[in-house]
C-alpha cells in the first residue's frame, strides 16, 4: 500500500525508505493527529495518535502540517544541511550524476521536480545506494517542495497518510 501526502504539496512517500513524519526535519510548528470521519465527511483533531486511533468507528488517520513563512528560514538551513551531507555521502561524481543541485531549482516545475525526482529514485536503484541515502535523498525532495509552496504561496499546508 502507497503512503500519500496531499494538500498545497503532492506526492507519495519513497515505499519502505521514507517515514509519513519526514516533514518534521524542517522544524514544523504546527503537526497534528487527524482523523477523517468518512460518515460525517468531516476531519477530527487529537493531541495524540492514541486518541486518534482508539476513537469507535471507521475513520483514516493522518497528520496535518503546517507551515509558514517563518519557518522558510528553518526548511532552507535544513535542505543547505542535507546538500552538504549528500555531497559527502555520494561524493563529486554521484553527486553530479544525480543533480542534486537541480532538483531544488526544477522543483518550481511540477512535472519537471516529478519526472527528475522518479530518475533519481531509478538510479538509486542502479546504483544500489546504501538506504541512508537513498533516504535522504527522499526527503530532500519533500523539502524543496515545502520550501517551494512557501515561496510562493507564504504557506505549506499538507496531510501525511500514517497507513
Amino acid at each position: 500500500m502507497s503512503r500519500w501526502y496531499s494538500g498545497d504539496i503532492e506526492g507519495k512517500f519513497w515505499f519502505g525508505i521514507q517515514s509519513s513524519h519526514a516533514a518534521d526535519r524542517f522544524g514544523v510548528n504546527v503537526c497534528k493527529f487527524v482523523r477523517l470521519d468518512e460518515r460525517f465527511d468531516c476531519w477530527q483533531e487529537f493531541k495524540t495518535l492514541d486518541d486518534a486511533y482508539n476513537v469507535p468507528g471507521d475513520g483514516i488517520v493522518m497528520l496535518r502540517y503546517s507551515f509558514l513563512t517563518d519557518d522558510l528560514t528553518r526548511v532552507q538551513g535544513e535542505l543547505d544541511s542535507m546538500i552538504a551531507n549528500l555531497h559527502t555521502m555520494l561524493g563529486n561524481d554521484k553527486y553530479q550524476k544525480y543533480g542534486i543541485d537541480s532538483i531544488r531549482t526544477c522543483h518550481q516545475d511540477n512535472e519537471a521536480f516529478n519526472v527528475k525526482t522518479d530518475i533519481i529514485w531509478n538510479l538509486s536503484h542502479i546504483d544500489k545506494l546504501p538506504i541512508n541515502i537513498v533516504a535522504e535523498l527522499a526527503d530532500f525532495a519533500l523539502g524543496c517542495s515545502i520550501e517551494n509552496s512557501i515561496l510562493n504561496t507564504t504557506a505549506c499546508n499538507f496531510y501525511a497518510d500514517l497507513e
